[in-house]
């Protein structure tokens, strides 16, 4: 049996209330003690904010507002935060985007082939492959002999747009031909 994460926070919650013991403890809030809440008041205040929440999720857009946090004891908001992850979420895209971007100017200029500066990012037993500007490289068995690990200055050949190269099986828009010494 399993169980959504909505009916997993229902049954932490029933079990906490029935096996929590009724003692109270006070709370230190903005350098002063409040009232003497019970654990089982703070179990119950904490799990019903925690299950609205998870409610709230369900139903909302893909952004949910965060309030005001602040982290450690830097002088960073939620927002920069919020940027940050924003940046990091969008990382990939953005390199995917550019490298499209790059082999699209190049494929227009007329052009096929062209040298550039790949860093050897994998060795496997049939290829290798690399990453630069255009994007990732394959790099055939027959030229891994005169690669070290690092950069080398490649002539790449353009394999065509996403569409051609899924019709014969190809997966990398760059194809190394000829390594610089």
């Amino acid at each position: 049996m399993t169980f959504t994460r909505k009916e997993l926070l229902e049954l932490e919650y029933e079990t906490t209330l029935e096996n929590s013991p009724l003692t109270a403890t006070p709370l230190y809030m903005s350098g002063q003690y409040v009232e003497a809440i019970s654990q089982d008041d703070q179990l119950h205040c904490a799990y019903k904010e925690a299950y609205e929440s998870m409610c709230s999720i369900e139903n909302s857009d893909e952004w949910v507002p965060m309030t005001d946090l602040t982290f450690g004891s830097g002088p960073h908001s939620s927002k920069d935060y919020q940027n940050l992850w924003d940046v990091h979420e969008m990382y990939y895209d953005m390199v995917a985007f550019e490298s499209d971007h790059n082999s699209q100017m190049i494929a227009a200029s007329g052009t096929d082939s062209v040298a550039m500066p790949i860093d050897i990012t994998t060795r496997g037993a049939n290829y290798s492959t690399g990453d630069g500007v255009l994007g990732k490289v394959y790099i055939p068995k027959k030229l891994e002999h005169h690669l070290k690990s690092g950069t080398h200055m490649c002539k790449l050949q353009y394999n065509g747009c996403e569409t051609a190269r899924t019709e014969y099986g190809i997966r990398m828009p760059w194809k190394c031909v000829y390594v610089y010494s």
